[in-house]
């Protein structure tokens, strides 16, 4: 945010502009973030034949995983809401199910009764 509030203010009010100064529109987006990211630096996350990996990702997916990633390194509900702007933690919920074999691990590991 602090970027953001140090850029200066243009008088349309977006704080984006598309390619000739207007309006940025959300498929102009798509297309140069995909030209311009994820083909540029496919080779550099290579996908197993089969698999979904970084050449398939969105701006939607690289949200899905840093929430996921957040989750699983043990940030709380609360922390990841507030980082990515979720009003309740039911898309919270719904990123954590991609760690449930690691979360039914750190479960196994804790001692429920004294020894």
């Amino acid at each position: 945010m602090e970027i953001l509030k140090g850029m200066s203010r243009h008088r349309d009010g977006y704080v984006f502009h598309g390619p000739r100064g207007g309006r940025l529109k959300a498929d102009t987006a798509r297309v140069i973030f995909k030209r311009e990211i994820i083909e540029t630096l496919a080779s550099q996350f290579p996908t197993d034949e089969g698999d979904i990996g970084f050449i398939h990702g969105r701006f939607h997916s690289f949200r899905h995983y840093f929430v996921s990633q957040c989750s699983a390194a043990g940030a709380s509900e609360g922390q990841i809401k507030d980082w990515v702007g979720h009003q309740d933690g039911e898309m919270v919920a719904l990123y954590r199910h991609q760690f449930d074999d690691a979360n039914q691990a750190r479960m196994a590991s804790i001692q429920f009764t004294s020894a």
